[in-house]
């Protein structure tokens, strides 16, 4: 049992995902900008997440990419189900408008793009493991630990994580790396994690226990 953070985040056994850092999420010209949601805590967010990669990379944890690609040119991602639920509720543009395949939407952020040694891992559900490799590529490299970053806390982050318990890995949800459209519904994932699926700790504390492992 990896009862203490330290335990939890050993560089051997963890991974940091970084949750759909993309271009629909936090530009003007991506889908929340479109619909006029506050972009200003997703922007803060990619700095905080920039400088935690590169603590991360320097302590040899591996980074995972998850990318959301909900659209093909022949819209093969998209059912019935994910169009009536996107049309029921969006303000603007279409469900089959967003992270088109190959498309600056779908794009990781410019100041977030992965190293040589990390993975992307492409998702067409909110969950990162839905229908993906996430989990065989975990398993397959030993991971114990998933230390989730990124966007949105209450969205995919919190779907993510959720799914990461439930499969048996430690989940470590970041406090200050992770972010939504509103700071009410960021404080409440982070409360109903804390709670049922994971410890929730600051980049700083996972930072430090990486530090002192190398002493």
């Amino acid at each position: 049992m990896l009862d203490t953070l330290a335990k939890k985040v050993a560089p051997s056994h963890t991974a940091v995902l970084v949750v759909d850092m993309q271009n629909e999420f936090i530009e003007d010209g991506g889908l929340r900008g479109r619909e006029g949601d506050d972009l200003s805590s997703a922007r803060a967010l990619v700095p905080r997440v920039r400088r935690f990669l590169q603590q991360t990379r320097a302590a040899g944890v591996q980074v995972i990419y998850v990318q959301a690609v909900y659209n093909s040119d022949t819209d093969q991602y998209i059912s019935d189900v994910w169009k009536e639920q996107d049309l029921r509720r969006r303000r603007s543009g279409r469900p089959e408008d967003q992270c088109r395949e190959g498309s600056w939407n779908a794009q990781i952020c410019a100041d977030l793009a992965p190293a040589a040694a990390d993975m992307v891992v492409q998702k067409r559900r909110y969950c990162a493991f839905e229908g993906t490799g996430l989990d065989m590529v975990l398993r397959g490299r030993g991971i114990r630990t998933v230390v989730v970053t990124g966007m949105a806390t209450d969205i995919c982050v919190e779907s993510t994580v959720r799914s990461a318990f439930v499969k048996d890995y430690y989940v470590v949800l970041t406090s200050d790396c992770t972010t939504t459209y509103s700071e009410e519904a960021h404080e409440r994932t982070l409360r109903l994690v804390h709670r049922f699926y994971g410890e929730v700790a600051a980049t700083t504390e996972i930072v430090d226990c990486w530090t002192r492992e190398e002493r």
